[in-house]
């Protein structure tokens, strides 16, 4: 029986991380998305995340 000692990140959780870290070091204000992952963090590092219907307001 092989007992795995490392959790492993889905592939859609790396991109997010990565998309994250590109908006970050791009210094962005807000990041609209339709992606509910995204979504649901509501706020990384001080950016907003918000749908294209919160910001068309």
């Amino acid at each position: 029986m092989i007992n795995p000692t490392k959790k492993f990140e889905s592939l859609k959780t790396i991109l997010i991380t990565e998309s994250l870290n590109v908006f970050y070091f791009g210094k962005a204000n807000a990041i609209v998305t339709g992606d509910k992952e995204m979504l649901k963090l509501r706020k990384y590092k001080g950016i907003k995340i918000i749908s294209l219907k919160e910001y068309l307001g």
